[in-house]
């Protein structure tokens, strides 16, 4: 079932009954802007993979108008409101933290049944929830600084109904250094410490123009020129360069307000193909994001230059990648990491020359962001449930602590597992010839 979102978190409320389920799924939706067919209200299926390897049979959809449930559906309504930080929040104050409102206006919300995952870490255990199974006020008060969140809020009713808010932003500081993916090395290992924005004073628009510099500066494969792009950000009149396109100020950066079309981007990238920056930094130990899009997963090498980068045949030292399973639409923040996931710590200090190496995909880079170092955020140790069984006569009792939600399966292979409405500890039921195996969640 799809209805308007009162509680104005979404534009819809989407109720998802699953293969005779009962007990829905709900999530917050936002109609997107999209006006493919001249300004009709309609419904879109999409997919996370390609085409290529991606397949999805549909035989019809049958549309009910009205708020239709499935017959005998859980009648529990649960909403998520005041969700905050909203989704696309930029440079948030980490010491806000997070916050919402788990609301039922019929059943009830066991405070154990309030979840918190960000960047598929369960936060839950570090909640302060206060208030009463029909009113929950949520916090969390344990974000970084200078980091990337994305996750989920989810609600469960003591009937097994599921609520999710979605949370997606980031706490970048606003002053944290940065550098143009466009203002590469130019002339054989020239290169501007302080480069001014835009088209005049301490610049690298139209730098290196005269100089082919293939080899020592970047690494160009493709054979189309750049000559013909009148909008490029450097119009190579000797040899090749990289293909760069403006992006419209597309991460809203003050210094570009005036003039968001003096704001460029490296585009039509391909694997094999790379980038010189030097810089004198003054950093010491940090982190590294990469303002990247580009649709499909890619790859992007960071290595340091540890040869002369004036000169061919430059030797380098690895210091991780920016790796993404794809950005949808847009641009978005890839931190750097080691092969391990963790953020890579990469000391900057002194005059320095980093390269990023396209690994594969085809990205579209913006510009690369310093932040200091920061610790990775691990899980908290999980809190174990201990599940008992007994029988006395014909009855099966189960009893488990306090929180959570009874379910139960027939079949172990199966992901579909069932709430028992209403189960409390301890929870009897008649033995049956059936086997059944059940979990507290």
């Amino acid at each position: 079932t799809i209805e308007k979102d009162g509680a104005d978190v979404g534009t819809h409320v989407a109720s998802i009954y699953v293969d005779g389920n009962l007990t829905p799924n709900v999530f917050k939706v936002t109609a997107g802007p999209g006006d493919d067919f001249g300004g009709m209200s309609y419904l879109a299926m999409g997919s996370t993979a390609t085409p290529q390897n991606s397949a999805l049979d549909i035989d019809y959809y049958r549309v009910k108008f009205g708020v239709v449930p499935p017959e005998g559906a859980s009648s529990e309504k649960l909403d998520i409101i005041d969700l905050e930080p909203a989704i696309g929040a930029t440079h948030v104050d980490a010491e806000a933290g997070i916050s919402f409102k788990a609301l039922a206006s019929e059943g009830a919300i066991p405070q154990n049944n309030i979840q918190l995952v960000l960047n598929g870490i369960d936060r839950s255990s570090e909640l302060e929830i206060t208030g009463n199974e029909q009113s929950w006020t949520v916090a969390f008060n344990k974000l970084q600084a200078n980091s990337v969140y994305s996750g989920e809020a989810i609600v469960r009713g003591a009937g097994g109904s599921t609520i999710t808010g979605l949370l997606s932003f980031n706490t970048f500081l606003s002053d944290n250094d940065t550098f143009e993916a466009e203002n590469w090395n130019f002339d054989n290992g020239e290169f501007i410490n302080d480069a001014s924005p835009g088209f005049s004073g301490n610049t690298y628009f139209d730098k290196g123009v005269s100089v082919d510099s293939q080899g020592i500066d970047f690494n160009e494969l493709s054979d189309e020129f750049d000559l013909g792009n009148e909008d490029a950000w450097r119009i190579p009149l000797s040899g090749n360069m990289p293909y760069t396109d403006p992006n419209g100020n597309e991460a809203g950066r003050a210094q570009y307000d005036n003039d968001p079309d003096s704001d460029f981007s490296v585009e039509d990238t391909e694997a094999g193909e790379w980038l010189n920056y030097t810089l004198n930094f003054t950093n010491g130990e940090s982190n590294i994001y990469l303002r990247a899009g580009g649709g499909a997963a890619f790859e992007v090498q960071l290595a340091k230059v540890t040869s002369d980068p004036s000169r061919a045949n430059q030797t380098t030292e690895a210091i991780g990648s920016f790796k993404s399973g794809g950005i949808r639409s847009g641009f978005d923040w890839v931190a750097l990491t080691e092969d391990s996931g963790r953020r890579a710590v990469v000391d900057l200090n002194g005059k320095v020359t980093l390269r990023a190496t396209i690994a594969s995909g085809s990205p579209n880079l913006n510009f690369f962001m310093i932040t200091p170092a920061a610790e990775d955020e691990v899980p908290a140790e999980p809190v174990a449930t201990t599940l008992s069984v007994s029988t006395d006569g014909n009855q099966l009792i189960i009893t488990w602590e306090a929180g959570g939600s009874l379910e139960s399966t027939s079949d172990l292979s199966s992901d579909q597992w069932n709430v028992i409405k209403g189960a409390s500890s301890p929870y009897t039921s008649e033995v049956s010839g059936a086997q059944m195996f059940y979990r507290v969640r």
